[in-house]
């Protein structure tokens, strides 16, 4: 299917193949969506908050693994919970549970700020543009 015409896009200037009234080229158009998903995303999941809060209650990977198997009533070992820490201080940027379990509330705190900061800019370049 060949191009109805060519547009100029809105948000870089160039000149792109359309096929109705775009007006947008397809890589702002891919590049605006992966943005927003990142700045929407939130820094944990809802598992893992449910983990983190445990960690602060000094429980171990056993314990939290028994307590998440309970109340979801899904099967949940302690593998899984170790792969789970794993990746909440990845997100987090911490080195272990001590640093997680005292400074989670601060780090969450910080880059929630972040991402309404990003989020601010970028819809300020957006109008901008």
């Amino acid at each position: 299917m060949l191009p109805d015409h060519f547009c100029k896009c809105t948000h870089c200037g160039l000149n792109f193949p359309a096929f109705g009234k775009e007006l947008i080229c397809p890589k702002c158009r891919r590049q605006s969506t992966l943005t927003e998903r990142r700045l929407n995303r939130p820094i944990l999941t809802a598992r893992e908050r449910g983990i983190v809060a445990l960690v602060q209650q000094a429980k171990q990977n056993k314990e939290i693994a028994w307590l998440l198997r309970k109340t979801n009533g899904q099967p949940l070992t302690e593998g899984t919970v170790k792969v789970y820490l794993s990746a909440i201080f990845r997100k987090m940027g911490v080195m272990n549970r001590t640093e997680l379990a005292v400074y989670a509330d601060k780090i969450i705190a910080a880059k929630i700020a972040q991402q309404k900061a990003a989020m601010e800019s970028s819809l300020e370049l957006s109008a901008a543009a």
